[in-house]
């Protein structure tokens, strides 16, 4: 990693519009870490650690979503980047205040689950000697067919056995089960391997709904997915994918032979396309989403995460 200090004489520092710099020692930045190698701009401000002097740590990792995407003066695929507004409007810092706590946020649009969990290992291993009472967690998951590249990038990982040649025959549905459950078992011994930090962790993800029927974790997880929470707060029903990528799907029926096993069933592919077709049409826009969450749908994310993950009552 290279760390750079985040100098107090830079304007963010003075804006004193920004709660969370309230009692600020300091703000590390690092651009070091794992991103997709599709995205043709890698971003700015992915990863960041702002010290108050808490004696507690709220670590978020995520995607676009997590990270600001479509914030004020904030388009990574054009290379506007703005941490001011990161940090003003992201549901990360606004949770770390709710909290009273430091940040450390590592999200990086185009984002994947197994670079998300790889990192946030290395992360877990990096806060590890620095002395925080509690330490909170937040982890958000997206879709499924973002792991396609990373798999044969990184081919001895968690999904080494549900990718490609080691496919073993199965319903699309059952295949994505197995993924959750993978990742969630890898979670799972992940926070009992840090226990000793006292850790409170939480899942959720932005698009999809939790396909599998175990819940006997380490963590907490929020079935209510982040598109379907904007949903009710608007009053409109959605029915969350077990998927959101309809090109993947295309891709592994048609063109990937290492998943030549699975059967695919049309009647199930077809109600699941139906679904990720609402949730579109609903975060085309509206006062919670431009694609992207807005500033006042960070905020009642942040809100709701912490009142789920059981962190603060009545808010």
């Amino acid at each position: 990693m290279n760390w750079y200090e985040y100098h107090t004489d830079n304007p963010i520092s003075n804006n004193h519009s920004h709660t969370i710099l309230h009692d600020l020692d300091n703000i590390l930045l690092n651009d070091e870490n794992l991103k997709p190698q599709w995205v043709e701009h890698p971003a700015e401000y992915t990863e960041f650690h702002i010290k108050r002097n808490k004696d507690t740590l709220l670590i978020v990792v995520g995607e676009s979503w997590t990270y600001g995407e479509s914030l004020s003066n904030i388009a990574t695929g054009v290379q506007h980047y703005n941490f001011d507004s990161q940090l003003e409007n992201c549901f990360g810092p606004k949770l770390a205040i709710t909290l009273n706590s430091d940040l450390y946020q590592y999200a990086v649009p185009g984002n994947c689950n197994l670079y998300i969990s790889m990192e946030l290992e290395r992360i877990l291993e990096h806060v590890s000697s620095m002395n925080y009472k509690k330490i909170y967690v937040c982890i958000q998951m997206t879709e499924c067919g973002r792991d396609n590249t990373p798999v044969v990038i990184y081919p001895n990982t968690i999904l080494s056995s549900l990718i490609n040649k080691d496919v073993k025959e199965d319903t699309l549905e059952n295949w994505i089960k197995k993924y959750d459950e993978t990742f969630f078992e890898y979670y799972d011994q992940l926070l009992k391997k840090y226990k000793n930090l006292n850790l409170d962790a939480v899942i959720w993800k932005n698009f999809c709904k939790t396909n599998t029927d175990l819940r006997d974790y380490e963590f907490k997880i929020i079935e209510t997915s982040w598109i379907q929470y904007s949903a009710r707060i608007l009053g409109v029903k959605l029915e969350m994918p077990m998927f959101f990528s309809a090109g993947w799907l295309n891709h592994i029926r048609y063109e990937d032979q290492g998943f030549k096993k699975i059967k695919f069933d049309d009647t199930m592919i077809s109600e699941e396309l139906d679904k990720i077709e609402k949730s579109f049409d609903f975060i085309k826009g509206n006062q919670l989403h431009r694609s992207h969450p807005t500033e006042q749908g960070h905020t009642l994310w942040a809100q709701y995460v912490a009142r789920m993950a059981g962190w603060v009552d009545g808010i």
